[in-house]
């Protein structure tokens, strides 16, 4: 892994690592503040309803602005809103957390945009693989090095910890990426097939089906013959005047040079 795939792969390597530390005892931290079971259901649901409102606008906003100052810019604020889990009194406190948390997904849309374009289209399958593999294995020892902090420095405390821990994680992988990510070129619409949203283009269509090409090449090395008479003239199609094939021998055919005759 080389330039934007190593940096972003670093970066969700330590977040993945610490938040999934925070993320697996999340629900004993809210029961030790004072919480119900039907509050940890409550500020589970609270991040991902957010996220709903904030997905459109976040794609929006990737095709039209620097991805590479949207993802640090979450990274960064997301690094501030940990504070909130780090200092929390009550219960209370983490829903807003949660919520505010869920407004700040907005650097997904422009990280997946930026790893699409970075890696070359016959090998992008296994890149994102390969990426999500190293992030996931590393992330398998944080539940276990989790429960030791807890162990020792109780849930509250222990949990403070970590979410500093996951705070500075995320300060560190936002100055990371405004210093080492770059902007890569978009992909050139102009050598897309024009398609809706709904609607994909069949093979026949594609400009690199062979079917396609073909088409277009032995049109390209068609003579113009001239048009049919046939009481009225005839679109050419292909360069070349068509009867249908009902009619063919029934009729005399002239063909006629595109020069007037007896000069």
């Amino acid at each position: 892994m080389r330039g934007n795939i190593r940096v972003i792969a670093v970066t969700q390597i330590l977040r993945r690592f610490f938040f999934r530390m925070v993320m697996s005892y999340n629900s004993l931290y809210i029961l030790a503040l004072g919480g119900e079971p039907a509050q940890i259901g409550l500020i589970n649901s609270l991040r991902p309803l957010a996220g709903l409102i904030v997905y459109p606008l976040a794609g929006y906003f990737t095709d039209r602005a620097n991805r590479v100052k949207l993802i640090a810019l979450a990274a960064y604020a997301s690094g501030a809103t940990y504070l909130i889990y780090v200092f929390a009194p009550s219960w209370e406190w983490l829903a807003l957390g949660a919520l505010v948390q869920g407004f700040l997904v907005f650097h997904f849309p422009p990280t997946s945009a930026i790893i699409a374009d970075s890696l070359n289209p016959n090998n992008r399958a296994i890149g994102i693989a390969t990426m999500n593999t190293l992030a996931s294995l590393l992330a398998t020892f944080s539940p276990y090095i989790a429960g030791l902090i807890l162990t020792k420095y109780d849930t509250i405390l222990g949990m403070r910890i970590l979410y500093a821990c996951v705070a500075g994680v995320s300060v560190i992988s936002a100055t990371i990426i405004i210093r080492f990510l770059k902007e890569p070129p978009k992909s050139d619409p102009q050598i897309m097939p024009r398609t809706s949203l709904w609607s994909a283009p069949s093979d026949h269509e594609s400009p690199r089906h062979p079917d396609h090409l073909l088409f277009h090449r032995k049109r390209a090395h068609q003579p113009i013959l001239g048009r049919v008479r046939r009481g009225r003239n005839r679109p050419l199609i292909g360069g070349v005047g068509l009867h249908p094939p009902s009619r063919v021998g029934h009729q005399n055919t002239a063909v006629h040079s595109s020069r007037p005759a007896g000069r």
